[in-house]
């Protein structure tokens, strides 16, 4: 939410090395924060679960998917720092397009990882389904940038 405060002021002035220096602090704030969370979830599951319920199997089960599914923690901040990233920038078509990719990623995982992993694959394929979104928006930022670049040497 801070991206949309600070973004498009800076932006709109022309001040991208301002926007570049914040987009790599938001980064590695919400980068930080996901991967702290993937040790939560990778370490504490069986501890959150316990307290919740008392069957031994819900708890294993509970803890088991969170360990799985704590490897989409550090791709989603990614995704959501990007998107409003080009949100805030104007290239709005840019992030829904995220939207899409990353649909494309849960289709595709959902087809592989599900039938060939099983219940690993049902908890990893959020993890995938952020990744191709996030592949797809850093192949998109360097086009943006690069584009910029050109556009101020002209």
């Amino acid at each position: 939410t801070v991206c949309l405060v600070f973004i498009p002021p800076n932006h709109n002035v022309g001040n991208t090395s301002r926007v570049k220096r914040f987009l790599r602090i938001m980064m590695t704030l919400t980068v930080s924060y996901g991967a702290l969370l993937t040790l939560v979830y990778l370490t504490c599951g069986t501890f959150f679960y316990a307290t919740v319920f008392d069957d031994p199997q819900l708890i294993a089960m509970g803890a088991f998917r969170w360990r799985y599914h704590s490897f989409s923690l550090v791709p989603v901040s990614i995704l959501f720092v990007l998107r409003y990233y080009f949100d805030c920038i104007g290239y709005n078509r840019l992030a829904m397009f995220a939207g899409i990719m990353q649909m494309l990623g849960a289709v595709l995982a959902s087809f592989i990882l599900i039938p060939l992993y099983g219940a690993i694959g049902n908890a990893l394929y959020p993890a995938v389904a952020f990744s191709f979104a996030d592949i797809y928006l850093f192949v998109c930022y360097f086009f943006v940038e690069r584009r910029r670049k050109k556009n101020l040497l002209d």
